[in-house]
């Protein structure tokens, strides 16, 4: 199942979703109208590269570009599915965390993917770009925070809305097949950083969790976030 749109949209400007797409999509533009030896460099440059983080003298060199990778994409399909899912999942997700919380968690993700990536693949010696563990860890936030919550999709045949923990624990079952694949594949799991996929969801699910505990214990602060998003209070009371 492919998400489609948010049928409950916040009404309120997602500043960040729209600075990310904005900067994702500025990159790859930049990154793949250079020449080949350009793009080239650009990429080791920039990409995050499992086998460095060992190899390298420098002690925050190589995780510095779990950074800089996040705003790189192979080609229009890896861009495009990451900007759907952004724009899908992460108007709510924003407008109950605030901007500020948003922009952490979809950071901190990024990194969480990065070090899954080389905790699974340590010796990996092929680029990885792309902003999908920091998305990965957007899903989790809105499985966390409105599990309820229909989400339109398109499946299979038709269109529909769904419950967002069906499409998102779908797309969890589908990144899960494909890491056991991958790390028993040497020629597959080149193709995609599935591992960091994983990696970068549980750390939203561990992250948003925090964000969570942390509001708990300012019971006023909870409330303001809650009523200016009224519609979170039955999802959020089922956590």
């Amino acid at each position: 199942m492919i998400p489609l749109w948010e049928p409950k949209p916040s009404h309120k400007t997602p500043w960040v979703t729209w600075t990310v797409l904005l900067l994702c999509g500025a990159g790859f533009v930049f990154h793949r109208t250079r020449d080949p030896y350009t793009q080239q460099a650009w990429l080791e440059a920039l990409a995050f590269v499992p086998d460095l983080v060992d190899k390298s003298d420098e002690m925050l060199g190589p995780w510095t570009r779990a950074l800089s990778a996040l705003w790189l994409h192979t080609s229009v399909a890896h861009l495009a599915i990451n900007a759907l899912y952004l724009w899908v999942f992460g108007d709510r997700v924003e407008s109950r965390l605030g901007h500020v919380r948003f922009a952490s968690l979809f950071v901190i993700s990024g990194l969480g993917g990065a070090v899954a990536q080389w905790a699974t693949t340590p010796e990996a010696s092929v680029p990885m770009v792309g902003a999908s563990a920091a998305i990965a860890g957007i899903l989790a936030a809105r499985l966390l925070l409105y599990p309820r919550e229909p989400i339109t999709v398109w499946n299979l045949l038709r269109i529909e809305p769904l419950p967002a923990w069906m499409p998102v624990c779908g797309w969890f079952f589908v990144q899960s097949v494909a890491t056991w694949v991958g790390m028993r594949n040497v020629a597959v799991g080149r193709t995609a950083a599935n591992a960091a996929h994983l990696g970068g969801f549980f750390v939203g699910l561990a992250v948003t969790a925090l964000f969570l505990a942390f509001e708990r214990l300012r019971p006023g602060k909870s409330q303001s976030n809650e009523g200016a998003d009224a519609d979170s209070d039955a999802s959020i009371a089922g956590i």
